[in-house]
């Protein structure tokens, strides 16, 4: 991810689609650097679009949602929409099942007050047109999200827009 952008409405959005997205993770540095960023503009909104699994065992993750309460602003919400279904990792916790970093993104947004939105689908590999078309899913979602509650907001992503 190259850096962050500000996005006043829906257009930002427009331009979003598979080769937006980057083929490796960066997550932990993108999430610290994201509520630095926030907590100097005073608190607001992230929303992250990921397929990363690497932070799914409950004590990694518990450790990174320490780590990460500690640099928190109170004002800040995190919004997740995680599409990895590929290869992802299976963990038992407690008496039930997470996949890939589900156990770390539904704690870390129940902390800030955001959503969590999961798309599964077990033993399946997305196409290129898969991907395209969860974009244009989770766009929409997230456009709906944005016009009425977020605006004005930043990204980090790739120069797209």
């Amino acid at each position: 991810m190259d850096s962050w952008r500000f996005c006043r409405n829906r257009k930002c959005l427009r331009n979003l689609t598979s080769s937006s997205l980057s083929s490796y993770s960066n997550l932990i540095t993108l999430l610290a650097e994201g509520f630095d960023y926030i907590n100097n503009a005073g608190g607001g909104t992230i929303i992250l679009i990921s397929n990363s699994d690497m932070v799914g065992d409950r004590d990694l993750a518990n450790q990174l949602i320490d780590d990460l309460k500690r640099i928190l602003n109170p004002n800040t919400i995190l919004h997740v929409s995680d599409f990895a279904v590929k290869n992802v990792k299976q963990y038992k916790i407690g008496d039930r099942n997470y996949f890939g970093n589900e156990y770390f993104y539904y704690n870390i947004t129940k902390i800030t007050g955001g959503n969590f939105y999961q798309i599964k689908s077990y033993n399946y590999l997305f196409t290129k047109s898969d991907v395209n078309s969860i974009s244009k899913l989770l766009t929409a979602r997230l456009t709906d999200l944005i016009c009425t509650q977020l605006l004005p907001m930043d990204f980090a992503t790739p120069d797209i827009f």
